[in-house]
């Protein structure tokens, strides 16, 4: 079915593209050569038919010379046939561990996306079209917070910050956690520390948080991936004795609608860097008094004016994904 066919029409100030995902040629020749050696020619019609828009035979041999030149394919002159000459590609040991570490990435995106889908799959999407309406979480009114510039100054218990509404949770050191994936061509690198400290005031209403404010912090030299050269490298590149700790500072939070579910609005302070973030994250409540959160982002180190690090043969990606798990008691 056509575009036009079903309705579709670009909305007046569209600022992306709906497309397909680009860049899949590469791990989709490997994979396909891994089946078994092919010509050139034979591997445009498995990629068309693989759904991720026309292959040309001009992109194919360009994306198998690249591979080529970088050690992971190898090639050879078949035999002729009917009076021509078939050059026959196939992977190399090498090519099979980098399609490997390349599939675990796919793999990772495959599980972003879906949480994407199972989220949007959470809205009423009739609502969604109708517009914005009342929320309403277990027969209780929504309080969504608003901006710190609409509060007057008796509504501020400290400069920048909204009043104290709700208790104080002490974040539990031993129990709270925090895990950075790095993205490498060899694979996935993890660092990771327990020892997270701060403090959340938060609104708790019939086992679901209303609204929070409140700051958590980590040691950067705390984070480990269990190899000292990795270690030195993170430590140096971030200069962790000139910025020893990052933390978020978070401003609002109000339910999604969704048992369990909430967005959360705040900053990042990192290498000396302040970003804006937001994003939704899981809250579980335990008896009124006993905070579980849980969530994960996509950050961009070059946000916070960092470099992506080579280190000997290892490069590592921009994007990272940072994994949250923080519990906290009423104080």
């Amino acid at each position: 079915m056509s575009e036009a066919s079903a309705g579709w029409t670009d909305p007046p100030h569209c600022r992306f593209e709906i497309a397909a995902p680009r860049h899949f040629v590469y791990p989709a020749i490997l994979l396909l050569l891994s089946e078994k050696p092919r010509h050139g020619y034979r591997l445009v019609e498995p990629l068309g038919a693989m759904g991720f828009g026309p292959a040309y035979r001009a992109s194919v041999y360009r994306a198998l010379a690249d591979l080529e030149r970088d050690g992971l394919l190898e090639s050879w002159d078949a035999e002729p046939t009917a009076g021509a000459t078939r050059h026959v590609y196939a992977l190399t040991a090498d090519g099979r561990r980098v399609m490997d570490h390349w599939m675990g990435i796919l793999s990772d995106e495959r599980d972003r996306l879906t949480a994407v889908v199972e989220r949007y799959a959470l809205l009423d999407t009739a609502t969604l079209r109708a517009g914005p309406a009342p929320v309403q979480l277990r027969d209780a009114p929504v309080r969504i917070p608003y901006p710190r510039s609409v509060h007057t100054a008796d509504d501020v218990a400290e400069p920048g910050w909204p009043a104290d509404v709700g208790r104080g949770f002490r974040v539990v050191e031993e129990q709270s956690a925090i895990m950075i994936r790095a993205r490498s061509n060899v694979g996935a690198i993890d660092f990771g520390t327990t020892g997270l400290r701060g403090r959340i005031t938060a609104e708790v209403r019939d086992g679901a948080v209303l609204s929070a404010h409140g700051r958590v912090e980590v040691d950067i030299a705390a984070l480990t991936s269990g190899n000292s050269l990795y270690d030195a490298e993170l430590r140096r590149r971030v200069d962790a004795r000139a910025f020893p700790v990052a933390a978020v500072d978070l401003e609002e939070a109000w339910p999604l609608g969704v048992d369990g579910r909430a967005e959360v609005v705040g900053q990042l302070t990192f290498h000396g860097m302040n970003v804006k973030l937001d994003g939704a994250v899981g809250v579980t409540v335990v008896n009124d008094d006993r905070l579980v959160v849980t969530g994960e982002r996509v950050i961009d180190i070059r946000e916070f004016q960092l470099e992506a690090p080579t280190l000997m043969m290892l490069r590592i990606y921009p994007d990272v994904q940072v994994l949250l798990h923080l519990e906290a008691v009423a104080e």
